[in-house]
């Protein structure tokens, strides 16, 4: 996935995903090694940190 593709599917798809199954961590990767980190704070919003590897 580029960059663009996957921070628009850790936005929606897997937060709808989180959202739906009330989850308060998540944690996936790709297979081109691109990562997202997603937990709920104390008052309810998420935090998302993405980690996206560069192919040169």
């Amino acid at each position: 996935m580029t960059e663009e593709e996957f921070k628009g599917f850790v936005n929606t798809d897997v937060i709808n995903f989180m959202e739906q199954h009330h989850l308060d961590k998540i944690q996936c990767q790709d297979e081109d090694g691109n990562k997202a980190k997603i937990a709920r704070k104390s008052d309810d919003t998420l935090k998302v940190e993405t980690t996206v590897s560069e192919i040169m």
